[in-house]
C-alpha cells in the first residue's frame, strides 16, 4: 500500500503545476489561530491568545489577491488546561477589528506568494498578522518529486523546507515541514544590556529551537486545485539547561478551511505602497526597545515607596529586585521633561537621590542620558558624591545612538567631570563601553573613535593615556586596531604599563577578528626584545583570537627555542591548561592545544617560581551550565614578586558563554618595598613611618665604607639597576567584559592617605575617632543579566523571550572602640547589649528589622527611622555620650598610662537580593501573554558584638548577640507564573512579581502525607526529616518533597536552633530534582531560631593562664595553660549553658603532655578529656580519650626502615552507644560504595577484637599505601596519590629549630620554589640558576662570589692559598667583616672569635655563626646564609635577592641565558673569561693577587688584509713588573679595525698607556673569536711598580 502511495505521490507531483485560483473570484475562508505557552513537564498552567476571522481572497488580476479578513475576533487564556478556555475579549477585538479588515493585496502565482502590499498608514504588527493568514496559501513545488527538500521563503525567514506528497482518490495531502534552525536569513531581534556574551559554538542544541508543519488538503477546481483545509503547527522550545531540567513551550496552532466560492471584484486596490515580502517585518512602531510613553510621576513616585519600604540596610526584602526591575522600566518609558520632575519631586529624600542616580545611568535612553546630564550640570557635588553610580552604570547603556554619544562626550568634557580625575577617569571607561554597544553590529561612526585617539593625543601623562588605551579595550572596535599598530611601530618610546596597556586594548577585538589581532600579537611575542610582562600580555590575548591549530602549534614550536624561561613557563602551562578546558566553546581551542603539547618542549624544573597559568574548568552536560576560573601570574626575571596577577571567571549558562568578572592588579616596586619594611636596617626596624617607607632613603655611609673600595677594583663594575624602584600599583575590576573600576597606588597617593587622609600617623586622634565612632554604608544595584530575544511566529505575532534580573546588595559596617588603661572597665556592659530602646541602642535597628520573617513587608513594619539613615551617620550619639561622660575626668592622664586592652562594639550586616524573570509568550503592541518562572533568592549575615581584650590578663572575650525569633539567612524560591495583558494594562507592570496561580509551596498549612526520619542521626540531636506534602488538585504535580533538617542540639547548647529546608514540586513520573527551576516550584532555605529563653549573647572567651611562647623551640619546649568557653549568657551576665574547653600543655618535661578537657556548662553527665603524652613526638606516643564510662586508648609509632610509615593502635572496651550506631552505619554506607567501586580492596575476617590497627606507608613523599584492620574486616589501597607532599620526618632527638628549617625547605623543594642556592665543591662551581662550570681559582687572588648588585648590603668574596685546595671565606655584612678559614677557624673584624657552649657565636641584629663537627653555617639577618666546610661552600639567598646578585654565582634571575655577566653587565661564553672579570686586581706586584685586566691586542687577516684587533672584554695579565708563570686559554671576541686608521692608532695608544677608564670596547661588534692564553700565575720576585701593559 505504502508503494501506491508513494507512485500516486510521484505522479501527482509531476502533474501539480501550482495552485489555481479563478480571476474575479471570491474565496471564503474560516480561520482560526492561536498561540498558547506554558512548562508541559512541570505545570498545567497557560497563557496565550487566540484570532478567528473570515478572510476573503480576492484574485483581482492574474498573480495578484486581495485578502480582507472578515469578522476578526480576539480571544485569551490565561489558566489551566485542561479546565479552562479562551474568554473573549472584547477591547482587543474593537481595538485591532477595524485594522484587520483594511484590504492587503499581494502577489500570488500558482501558489507561491511575493510581494505584499498594504496601507501606508497600517501598522506593521497588523499587516504581520496578515502574513500570518498568507503564509499559509504559500505552497512552493519546486520539484516534481514526491519528497524534496529546498530553502523557501515564508513568515520566518529562508528556511529549509521539506515537501512530502500523498495523492488519494478524492484529496490530495501535501505536508510541508520547516526547519528554523537551518535558514539563510532569519528575522530576528535580539538585545542584550551588554555585548560581551558570545553563543556557544559548540552545544548539544540551542536554548531556543523552532519548526513549524503545515499539512494541506487540496481538492479540485477547474483546471487546478486550490486549498480545501490546511492546518498548521509551530513549536518554540526554550530549554535553558537540558531536556532532562525541563522546557518551556509555545504552541501556535492554525486552520484555515474552505466555505463558499462567489464572484469577486475584480479591481485591484490601488495606491498601495510595498510593505515588503512575506518575510515578518518588527514594527517600525517598535524600532527601538524603548520608546517614550506618558507615564504618571505619581506612579513612579507609589514604586520608589515601595522599593523603600522593601530593603533597608539591616534587611533587604526578597521583593526588592522586582520593584527595583519595575523602576527601571517605567523610567524607560519617560521623557526628559517627566524625569526632571521625577528628580525635583523624590531626589529631597536622600535614599530616593541614590536609588535615582544609580538606576538613571542604567535606564540608557536618549531621555534618560540627556537628564542626567542636565543633573550634573545643575549639581555639580553630585559628581564627587555618586561616581561610581553615574559611570559604571552608563558602560552598560543598552541601544546608544550618535546622539547619546554626543552627550556623553561633552560630559567628558565638562569641567565639572574633566577636573576631578576619578570621575574623568570612570567617565573615559564608561565611554568605551557605550561604544561596544553602538558599534558591535553595524560600522562605528569616525566621530566616535576619534574621540578617543584625540583624547590619547592630547593626554596629560601616562597614566591617563593607560585610562584612554583601556577605554579602548572596552570598545572593542576595529577600528582601533590601525592606531594600536601605529603604537607599536616605535615600542621603545612606550613605557611599559603602555605596552601592556595597548596590548590588552585588543582583548574585546580578538575573539571577531583574529587575523587583524594576530599580526600584531604574533611579532611582538616572537620577538625577545620585548619585555618580558608585554610578551606574556601579549600571549594571553593571543589566545583570546580562539587561534587555530596551526598557530597554537607555532606558538609552542617557540617554546624549543625560547631564551626566557618566565615565558616558557607560562605559555606552557597556559596550553596545557587550555587543553584541559571543558566548557563547550573553548572545546576547539583545546583540541589545538592538546595537539599543540605534542609537539611543546619545556624545559624540567619550571615551577611555582615561574609565570604560570593555572586554571579550573567544570561543565555539566545534564544542566548545560558551566565555567571556568583563570589565573594568570606573571612574573619577570628580575624580581621574585609577580608583576601582574589576573583572574577570569566565565559561566556558560542557556547557550551563552559570560565573562562575569575579571580582576587583575598590576605592581611596581612591591619587592623593593617589602625590603625597605622588613629588611634588618629597614624603615621599620628604625620606627619610620609609612610615608617615609615609601620615600628611597639614601645608604648611610657605614654600610659602603666596607665594599666601596674592594668594587673600586673591579674593572668598571656596574651595580645592578633595581627594576621597578618606585612603588607603584594599578587595580582594575571588570565586569561583562566592561572595565569599569581602575584604582591607582602610588607613592604619593599612599603618602597622602596617610598624611592627610583618613589614616591618622596620631595615634590619641585615632583613639579619638575610633570612641566617637566610626561608620561605612554601601548600596549597589544593577542588572546582571537583562536580554531579549524575539522570533517570528506563523500566527503573525512576536515570540519574544524575555530574562530581566536585578542584585541589589548593602552592606553596613559601624564600629566603636576605646584603648582601655585599667582592667577593671573591661567587664561587658550588658546595657549596652541587651537594650531594646531604638533611643539608646544603635543595635535595635538590626533586632527590630530581624523580627519579621515575611518577604514582603510594609511600611509600617519597618518604621523609617530605622529603614534607611544619613551618609554620615555612625555611632549612635547616645552610645558616644556614654563613653565620654565615663572618660571625661582621666581625658588628660589618659595619655601617660600604660594600654592595658581595648573594648570595641559594632555591627556589620551584609544583604543580597537577586531576582531573575524569564518570560516567554507573545510580545506585541496590542497583547503581551505567555509563561513565566520567577527565581527569587535573599541572604541576610548579621555580625553584631563586642570584643574586649585585656592583654595584662591575657582574657579576650567576642560577645555576639543571638537572633530573635526566627531569622533567614538564605531564601531561595523558584515558581512558574502565566501573565495576560491587554492593551489598557501593558504598562502596570506590577504582575509580573507574583504569580497569578498561587505555586504549591505557599500553602501555609500544608498536609502532611508521609514523613521518614533518621533515626541514628536523633542520637546526635539532629533531626532530619523527608515528607511527602499534599500538592495541589489542579496542578500535574507529584505531591511536593520536603527535607528538612534542624539542629536541636545548638538550641540545648547556645539557644538557638539552625535549620535547613528544601522543598521541590517535581512533573510526574520523574525523580525529585531540586534547584532545576523547569521541574517544578522550588524553596530553599536556611535559618535561626531562637530558643525560648534566649541568651543575652552568646560569648567566646579565652583566657591564657600563662602567656604563649612565639618561637617554635619555645613553643615545643614550653608550657601552655588555656580555657577555651563558648557559652550563652543571660542580662545577668551569668552563663546559661555552654561549652567549655581546658588546654593544658607541658614541653618542659622529659615527656610532653597536652591534656584537653570539655565539658558542657551545667551538664556534669557530658565531660570528656583526652590526654597525649610522648617524649619524642617524632619516635612514639600515646593518647587516651575518657568519656566517663568508657575510653579509648591510642599508640602511635613512627618508623623509618625500610620506608617511613606511621602506625597507630587503637583498643577500647565498649563505645558509648552513640557512636558505636554512628561508626556501623557510616562504615556500612562507606564500605559498600568502596567495594563496588574497586577504590579500595575490602576483606571480612576476624581481627583482633576491639582493636582497630592502621598503618600509612609513604613509599615517596607524593605516593602513600593504606591499610586498616578493624575488628571485623580489613582495607588495604596502594599507591594513593598524595595532593601535598608529605616530608621525611627527621630522626628522633633533632632540634626544633631544625625540623623547622628542614620542613620548610622540603615544602620550598616540592613546590619548585627552592631558596636560591650556589655550591663550589672543589673546583666545581653551580650557580643560583644551575649553571655548571669548572673553574680553578688562580693564585690568592679574591673573587666576588656572590653579592647584592643592588645595595652592596653584603659582599662574599673567596680564595684559597697556593697549592691549598681548601678556600676561604671573607664576608662583608653590614659593616662587619668575617672571615671563614680552614681548620674551622673564624675571625670577625680580622680578630679571631671563640664559640660558646652550643658551638654559636652570635652579632646581635647581624648574624650568628653555628660550628659543627664538620661544617659551620653563618647565617645573616639580611637573608644570607653560607654553609662552609673548607673544601665546600654553598651560599644560600632569600628571594628579596632575586635578580640582584652578581659574582661567580651569578643573578638568581631563573635564566640560564645570559648567566655568564661581567661586573660591567657584558656577557660573555665562556665560563673562565667569566670568572677572571670578578677578580679583585691587585694595584701593585706586591699585593698577595698580582692579576690585573688589560686589553689584549692581535694582529688579523679579515677580508683579505691585516687587520687590528682588540678584545672587546678585557683578560687577566700580570701586573707589569711581574712574570707569568702560568697561562690559560679563554675564548675572547674581538673587534677588528683597520691598521692605519688614526682611531685605531689612538686606541692602541690608550690601551698601552693605561687608560683603560676611558675605553669601553664592549659596545662594539665581535668579528672574530679566538682563543687567546691569559694569565693566571705570577711571579714577581723582581716587581717594580711601572704600567702593568706588555703585549701579547
Amino acid at each position: 500500500m505504502k508503494y501506491l502511495l508513494l507512485l500516486a505521490g510521484l505522479a501527482f507531483a509531476s502533474a501539480f503545476q501550482g495552485l489555481t485560483y479563478e480571476t474575479s473570484k471570491k474565496y471564503v475562508y474560516e480561520y482560526e489561530g492561536y498561540v498558547l505557552s506554558g512548562v508541559p513537564q512541570s505545570s498545567n498552567l497557560y497563557s496565550g491568545i487566540r484570532i478567528t476571522a473570515k478572510p476573503e481572497i480576492s484574485i483581482v488580476e492574474r498573480g495578484r489577491a486581495v485578502l480582507k479578513v472578515q469578522y476578526p475576533k480576539l480571544y485569551t487564556f490565561n489558566g489551566t488546561r485542561p479546565g479552562s478556555d479562551f474568554v473573549e475579549a472584547p477591547e482587543m477585538t474593537s481595538a485591532l477589528a477595524p485594522l484587520l479588515s483594511e484590504p492587503v493585496m499581494f502577489e500570488y502565482v500558482h501558489g507561491k506568494v511575493g510581494r505584499i502590499f498594504a496601507p501606508a498608514d497600517l501598522p506593521d504588527v497588523v499587516v504581520n498578522i496578515h502574513r500570518g493568514i498568507i503564509n499559509i496559501l504559500h505552497i512552493n513545488m519546486t520539484s516534481s518529486e514526491g519528497f524534496f527538500v529546498n530553502k523557501e521563503i515564508d513568515i520566518g525567514g529562508i528556511c529549509e523546507t521539506a515537501y512530502s506528497v500523498v495523492d488519494l482518490k478524492d484529496v490530495t495531502t501535501i505536508v510541508k515541514t520547516k526547519d528554523y534552525e537551518k535558514c539563510i536569513v532569519r528575522p530576528a531581534y535580539y538585545w542584550n544590556f551588554t555585548r560581551s556574551m558570545q553563543y556557544v559554538l559548540e552545544r548539544q542544541a540551542p536554548p531556543l529551537r523552532s519548526a513549524a508543519t503545515f499539512r494541506y488538503n487540496l481538492t479540485e477546481a477547474g483546471s487546478g486545485y486550490i486549498i480545501k483545509d490546511a492546518h498548521s503547527e509551530g513549536q518554540h522550545i526554550f530549554t535553558p539547561f537540558s531536556e532532562y531540567g525541563g522546557s518551556a513551550q509555545s504552541i501556535i496552532k492554525q486552520k484555515l478551511r474552505f466555505v463558499d466560492k462567489m464572484a469577486g471584484d475584480a479591481r485591484a486596490p490601488s495606491d498601495l505602497p510595498d510593505r515588503g515580502n512575506l518575510m515578518y517585518a518588527y514594527p517600525r512602531e517598535r524600532a527601538s526597545h524603548y520608546a517614550s510613553r506618558p507615564v504618571k510621576t505619581e506612579e513612579i513616585g507609589r514604586i520608589l515607596e515601595s522599593l523603600s519600604n522593601e530593603m533597608s540596610f539591616e534587611k533587604i526584602s526578597v521583593e526588592a529586585p522586582g520593584y527595583w526591575i519595575i523602576l527601571v522600566q517605567h523610567l524607560r518609558q519617560c521623557s526628559v521633561e517627566a524625569i526632571r520632575e521625577i528628580w525635583t519631586n523624590y531626589a529631597s529624600k536622600p535614599h530616593y537621590k541614590k536609588f535615582l542616580i544609580d538606576i538613571l545611568p542604567i535606564v540608557g535612553t536618549e531621555d534618560a542620558i540627556t537628564a542626567l546630564t542636565n543633573i550634573v550640570k545643575a549639581e555639580p557635588a553630585i559628581v564627587k558624591e555618586y561616581t561610581a553610580y553615574i559611570f559604571t552604570g552608563l558602560a552598560f547603556t543598552p541601544e546608544p545612538t550618535p546622539a547619546i554619544m554626543e552627550k556623553i562626550q561633552a560630559l567628558i568634557n565638562d569641567p565639572i567631570v574633566n577636573e576631578y580625575a576619578p570621575a574623568r577617569r570612570a567617565a573615559l571607561l564608561a565611554y568605551g563601553g557605550i561604544v561596544n554597544n553602538l558599534c558591535y553590529y553595524r560600522r562605528c561612526p569616525t566621530a566616535v573613535v576619534d574621540f578617543l585617539t584625540s583624547k590619547y593625543e592630547s593626554a596629560r601623562d601616562d597614566a591617563e593615556r593607560e585610562v584612554i588605551l583601556k577605554s579602548m579595550g572596552n570598545a572593542g572596535v576595529i577600528e582601533v586596531v590601525p592606531y594600536i599598530r601605529k603604537l607599536f611601530k616605535r615600542p621603545e618610546t612606550l613605557p611599559l604599563k603602555i605596552q601592556v596597556a595597548a596590548i590588552q586594548a585588543l582583548r574585546r577585538i580578538a575573539p571577531r577578528h583574529p587575523v587583524q589581532t594576530s599580526s600584531i600579537l604574533m611579532p611582538i611575542f616572537l620577538d625577545t626584545r620585548y619585555a618580558t610582562e608585554t610578551r606574556l600580555v601579549a600571549c594571553t590575548v593571543l589566545f583570546l583570537t580562539r587561534p587555530t591549530t596551526a598557530t597554537v602549534v607555532t606558538i609552542a614550536e617557540q617554546l624549543i627555542v625560547e631564551p626566557n624561561n618566565q615565558v616558557a613557563s607560562f605559555v606552557y602551562s597556559h596550553i596545557r591548561n587550555l587543553a584541559n578546558n571543558t566548557v563547550p566553546m573553548m572545546r576547539p581551542v583545546a583540541r589545538a592545544a592538546a595537539t599543540a603539547l605534542r609537539f611543546a618542549r619545556i624545559r624540567s624544573g619550571l615551577g611555582y617560581r615561574y609565570a604560570n597559568s593555572m586554571h579550573a574548568s567544570y561543565y555539566e552536560d545534564k544542566l548545560n551550565i558551566g565555567g571556568f576560573v583563570d589565573v594568570h601570574v606573571l612574573k619577570t626575571p628580575h624580581s621574585f614578586m609577580p608583576k601582574q596577577l589576573y583572574t577570569k571567571i566565565n559561566l556558560q549558562l542557556m547557550g551563552l558563554s559570560i565573562d562575569v568578572m575579571e580582576v587583575g592588579v598590576r605592581a611596581e616596586g612591591i619587592q623593593n618595598l617589602i625590603e625597605r619594611i622588613t629588611e634588618p636596617q629597614s624603615m621599620f626596624r628604625k620606627k619610620k613611618t609609612l610615608s617615609e617607607m615609601l620615600i628611597r632613603q639614601p645608604r648611610s655611609s657605614e654600610d659602603v665604607e666596607q665594599t666601596e673600595q674592594t668594587v673600586k677594583k673591579l674593572y668598571r663594575y656596574k651595580p645592578v639597576k633595581e627594576s621597578d624602584t618606585e612603588f607603584g600599583m594599578t587595580m582594575f575590576i571588570r565586569m561583562f567584559g566592561n572595565e569599569l573600576y581602575l584604582f591607582n597606588v602610588d607613592r604619593d597617593y599612599i603618602r597622602d592617605v596617610v598624611q592627610h587622609g583618613s589614616i591618622g600617623i596620631d595615634i590619641n586622634n585615632i583613639e579619638r575617632r575610633l570612641s566617637d565612632g566610626l561608620s561605612y554604608k554601601w548600596l549597589k544595584s544593577m542588572p546582571i543579566y537583562d536580554s531579549i530575544s524575539s522570533v517570528p511566529t506563523i500566527l503573525g505575532l512576536p515570540l519574544n523571550l524575555n530574562v530581566t534580573s536585578a542584585w541589589i546588595s548593602t552592606l553596613q559596617v559601624s564600629t566603636s572602640a576605646r584603648a582601655v588603661r585599667d582592667s577593671t572597665v573591661l567587664e561587658p556592659k550588658r546595657d549596652h547589649f541587651v537594650s531594646r530602646d531604638p533611643s539608646n541602642d544603635w543595635f535595635s535597628s538590626s533586632s527590630s528589622s530581624s523580627e519579621s520573617n515575611s518577604p514582603s513587608r510594609s511600611s509600617e513594619e519597618i518604621p523609617n527611622s530605622q529603614r534607611w539613615s544619613s551618609e554620615s551617620e555612625s555611632i549612635s550619639a547616645e552610645n558616644s555620650d556614654s563613653w565620654s561622660r565615663s572618660e571625661s575626668r582621666s581625658r588628660s592622664t589618659e595619655q601617660r598610662d600604660p594600654i592595658t586592652g581595648v573594648r570595641a562594639v559594632g555591627q556589620m550586616i551584609k544583604n543580597d537580593a537577586i531576582h531573575v524573570h524569564v518570560r516567554m509568550g507573545v510580545d506585541a503592541i496590542v497583547v503581551q501573554t505567555g509563561i513565566g518562572i520567577a527565581v527569587k533568592t535573599r541572604n541576610s549575615f548579621p555580625l553584631i558584638g563586642e570584643v574586649n581584650c585585656d592583654v595584662s590578663q591575657r582574657k579576650y572575650t567576642f560577645d555576639m548577640k543571638p537572633v530573635e525569633r526566627v531569622h533567614e539567612n538564605v531564601q531561595l524560591t523558584s515558581d512558574i507564573f502565566t501573565f495576560m495583558k491587554r492593551p489598557s494594562e501593558l504598562y502596570g507592570q506590577y504582575s509580573i512579581l507574583t504569580p497569578q496561580v498561587p505555586a504549591v509551596l505557599n500553602a501555609r498549612s500544608p498536609v502532611v502525607l508521609d514523613e521518614e526520619c533518621c533515626d541514628w542521626l536523633k542520637k546526635w540531636d539532629i533531626k532530619a526529616c523527608y515528607n511527602k506534602l499534599a500538592a495541589s488538585r489542579s496542578s500535574r504535580l507529584e505531591p511536593v518533597e520536603e527535607t528538612k533538617i534542624c539542629i536541636p542540639a545548638l538550641k540545648k547548647v547556645l539557644g538557638i536552633e539552625y535549620c535547613l529546608l528544601i522543598h521541590n514540586a517535581q512533573r510526574r513520573g520523574t525523580a525529585a530534582v531540586p534547584f532545576y527551576p523547569l521541574q517544578g516550584s522550588m524553596k530553599f532555605a536556611t535559618y535561626l531560631i531562637a530558643g525560648e529563653n534566649s541568651p543575652a549573647s552568646i560569648q567566646l572567651a579565652v583566657s591564657n593562664i600563662k602567656p604563649i611562647p612565639m618561637t617554635p623551640e619555645s613553643l615545643i619546649r614550653g608550657q601552655i595553660q588555656s580555657e577555651i568557653k563558648l557559652q550563652a549568657i543571660d542580662s545577668q551576665s551569668a552563663p546559661i549553658s555552654g561549652l567549655a574547653i581546658d588546654v593544658m600543655y607541658d614541653g618542659a618535661a622529659s615527656e610532653r603532655k597536652l591534656e584537653i578537657k570539655g565539658k558542657i556548662i551545667n551538664r556534669e553527665d557530658l565531660r570528656m578529656r583526652v590526654l597525649i603524652k610522648s617524649a619524642d613526638p617524632l619516635s612514639s606516643g600515646e593518647w587516651t580519650v575518657d568519656l566517663g564510662d568508657h575510653a579509648i586508648n591510642n599508640i602511635w609509632e613512627i618508623k623509618r626502615d625500610p620506608a617511613q610509615a606511621i602506625v597507630m593502635k587503637t583498643t577500647y572496651d565498649t563505645l558509648p552507644e552513640i557512636i558505636s550506631v554512628t561508626i556501623e552505619r557510616l562504615s556500612g554506607m562507606a564500605l559498600t560504595y568502596l567495594y563496588y567501586t574497586n577504590t579500595v580492596d575490602v576483606k571480612y575476617v576476624e581481627n583482633t577484637p576491639r582493636t582497630i590497627e592502621s598503618r600509612v606507608t609513604f613509599r615517596t613523599p607524593y605516593i602513600a599505601d593504606v591499610e586498616i584492620r578493624c575488628p571485623a574486616y580489613s582495607i588495604r589501597r596502594r599507591g594513593i596519590p598524595m595532593k601535598i607532599p608529605v616530608p621525611v620526618l627527621p630522626a628522633p632527638g633533632t632540634p626544633v629549630k631544625t625540623v623547622v628549617a628542614d620542613t620548610t625547605t622540603f615544602f620550598l623543594k616540592e613546590l619548585d620554589m627552592p631558596l636560591a642556592t650556589c655550591q663550589v665543591v672543589g673546583d666545581h662551581y653551580s650557580t643560583y640558576d644551575n649553571v655548571t662550570y669548572d673553574y680553578a681559582l688562580p693564585g690568592e687572588c679574591h673573587h666576588v662570589l656572590t653579592m647584592d648588585g643592588a645595595k652592596e648590603t653584603f659582599m662574599v668574596l673567596i680564595n684559597r692559598k697556593k697549592n691549598q685546595p681548601q678556600k676561604i671565606i671573607t664576608a662583608f655584612i653590614q659593616n662587619k667583616k668575617i672571615e671563614l678559614m680552614p681548620n674551622m677557624a673564624v675571625k670577625v673584624q680580622d680578630k679571631a672569635i671563640k664559640f660558646d657552649k652550643a658551638n654559636m657565636y652570635t652579632i646581635p641584629d647581624i648574624l650568628e655563626i653555628q660550628k659543627y663537627a664538620d661544617k659551620m653555617v653563618l647565617t645573616a639577618k639580611i637573608g644570607l646564609t653560607i654553609t662552609y666546610t673548607g673544601e665546600t661552600v654553598m651560599a644560600t639567598v632569600m628571594p628579596t635577592y632575586h635578580g640582584k646578585t652578581v659574582g661567580l654565582c651569578s643573578n638568581d634571575d631563573d635564566e640560564q641565558s645570559g648567566e655568564f655577566m661581567l661586573p660591567d653587565h657584558t656577557v660573555v661564553n665562556d665560563p673562565k673569561l667569566f670568572a677572571h672579570g670578578w677578580i679583585v686586581r691587585g694595584e701593585k706586584c706586591t699585593d698577595a693577587c698580582q692579576l690585573s685586566s688589560q686589553y689584549a691586542i692581535r694582529n688579523e687577516y679579515l677580508g683579505g688584509e691585516e687587520r687590528k684587533c682588540f678584545s672587546t672584554v678585557p683578560v687577566t695579565k700580570c701586573l707589569r713588573g711581574c712574570v707569568s708563570v702560568e697561562q690559560v686559554p679563554v675564548d675572547v671576541g674581538f673587534h677588528c679595525m683597520p691598521k692605519g686608521l688614526t682611531s685605531t692608532i689612538h686606541l692602541e695608544e690608550d690601551i698601552k698607556s693605561d687608560r683603560l677608564e676611558s675605553i669601553n670596547l664592549s659596545t662594539k661588534t665581535i668579528d672574530t673569536v679566538k682563543s687567546t692564553l691569559v694569565d693566571v700565575s705570577c711571579d714577581c720576585d723582581r716587581c717594580i711598580n711601572l704600567s702593568p701593559y706588555s703585549p701579547y
